[in-house]
């Protein structure tokens, strides 16, 4: 049968529009048929090993210490943080160490760690040689939620690193009394596509003074009051920190509650 023009061009539209789904598929896309975490795990890993060799490279460009540096104009595209899986985000927060290594474990005691990492850390984890998540969640189907880390890691366009200028632990004296309590951070909003540092800044955060508590017969009291007192802490350099990103570079970051 003759094609007049008007079908052909429809047929040629239907043809680019599979050809580009099957491109898109390709690149993510959601879980493959019959996928397992792990399966969904190996097929992003040449990519992620990629992002782990940048941001190796990033953490030696890091300056020593921070100079206040707003954010010039208005960056393109905005920077998003966010941890609802409801908004797109292209923003992560990452501690100066795990630049270098996604697997350290940042001891409370000797080092701080505002656990401000999201979808990109865990993607780094899950990717890396010390994958945490467990052999049966390996084996089973590859859940939405794996995906959609896996996929929103690599859309990370800014990172924003926390790199500890001072910090002094909580070292509770007794069951009323505790030293210690301050941390100074450091943080640089680093734009990924050059490696760039667009905005620097430094906080400061202590334990609150007065802590009232109530614990258990059975429970050491000392060791619930230097929970609290260090949980003051974290929390107050947390809500600095997001507020510093706010109020400097020229992005949405979001609120955080004590």
């Amino acid at each position: 049968m003759l094609a007049n023009s008007r079908t052909t061009k429809i047929g040629w539209v239907l043809m680019v529009m599979v050809s580009l789904y099957w491109a898109l598929a390709g690149c993510g896309g959601g879980a493959k048929s019959g996928e397992t975490n792990q399966d969904a795990i190996n097929r992003f890993k040449p990519q992620y090993a990629e992002l782990r060799t940048k941001l190796q490279q990033l953490a030696g460009k890091i300056p020593q210490r921070a100079t206040e540096r707003k954010a010039t104009g208005s960056l393109t595209p905005q920077p998003v943080y966010s941890t609802q899986t409801d908004k797109p985000s292209n923003t992560d927060i990452l501690m100066h160490p795990h630049l270098l290594d996604p697997d350290a474990k940042l001891d409370q005691n000797t080092q701080f760690d505002l656990q401000l990492a999201n979808h990109l850390l865990r993607a780094l984890q899950w990717t890396g040689d010390k994958n945490p998540m467990s052999a049966s969640a390996l084996k089973t189907k590859a859940t939405d939620s794996v995906i959609r880390d896996l996929e929103q890691g690599l859309q990370t366009r800014y990172v924003a690193v926390a790199k500890v200028a001072a910090y002094t632990p909580v070292v509770a004296v007794d069951k009323k009394t505790f030293r210690g309590g301050q941390a100074t951070l450091d943080g640089f909003l680093v734009d990924l596509t050059n490696q760039s540092v667009v905005c620097s800044f430094t906080v400061s955060a202590k334990a609150q003074e007065q802590i009232s508590y109530t614990y258990k017969e059975n429970e050491d009291a000392t060791e619930a009051l230097a929970k609290l007192a260090r949980s003051s802490l974290w929390s107050a350099a947390r809500q600095e920190f997001i507020k510093a990103l706010n109020d400097k570079c020229g992005g949405d970051f979001g609120q955080m509650s004590h």
